[in-house]
């Protein structure tokens, strides 16, 4: 598993003194939108001096709120 992939799996497991209680699969796929849509913004070329805006919109198409 990708390393990144790895890390914010991790964030998303929920615990109880060290037991596993469940995997919060909602938490994990906004993660990754937010991944990909910031990796979009950093990636942004500009046409003409305005930024295509395609991380907010790949937040917007998930349901994803700022």
């Amino acid at each position: 598993m990708n390393k990144l992939i790895s890390e914010l799996h991790s964030q998303c497991k929920v615990n109880d003194e060290g037991k596993l209680l469940y995997f919060d699969y909602e938490r994990f796929a906004e993660l990754i939108v937010r991944e990909c849509a910031e990796f979009a913004n950093e990636h942004n070329s500009e046409v003409e001096g305005v930024t295509l805006g395609i991380g907010k919109a790949i937040k917007e198409n998930f349901g994803v709120k700022e």
